[in-house]
């Protein structure tokens, strides 16, 4: 703990702000609680990946943790993702419940990377008009 405390605080020294993204899915991934209470007690922001949270624990552990820890997300990685395993598809092709995303964050203010692996454009598209109406409440 004491090394994500160091290099937080170098980078916000130098002016760059520091992440912890949840990989709890992944052998060596520290689960979403742990990942939660170590990014809260370092001041440490997050950059919630909402696909790795799904395959992790459900639509019930996304909840849980943008309940808890909403607060230090100022990143987000978007995709869509299936409970068999499937991941980064696109926004509405999986099973996430997205609106957790709008009641939870609805004021939210950092920024969004779509991880869609597709190089379908309109996928694309779709997947940033719908991701785009979970913030505003409508499309652009």
């Amino acid at each position: 703990m004491s090394q994500l405390a160091e290099i937080v605080a170098a980078g916000r020294e130098a002016g760059v702000e520091v992440v912890v993204e949840n990989v709890g899915h992944q052998k060596r991934g520290l689960p979403l609680s742990v990942l939660g209470e170590l990014a809260a007690e370092v001041s440490a922001p997050v950059c919630f990946d909402v696909g790795h949270a799904y395959i992790e624990d459900g639509n019930e552990g996304i909840e849980r943790f943008l309940s808890e820890y909403g607060d230090l997300i100022s990143h987000l990685h978007v995709h869509d993702a299936r409970g068999r395993g499937d991941t980064h598809i696109p926004v509405g092709a999986g099973e996430i419940e997205f609106d957790l995303l709008s009641e939870h964050l609805g004021s939210f203010d950092g920024t969004v990377a779509l991880e869609i692996f597709t190089d379908d454009t309109e996928l694309l598209d779709d997947s940033a008009r719908r991701v785009r109406a979970m913030f505003d409440g409508g499309e652009r």
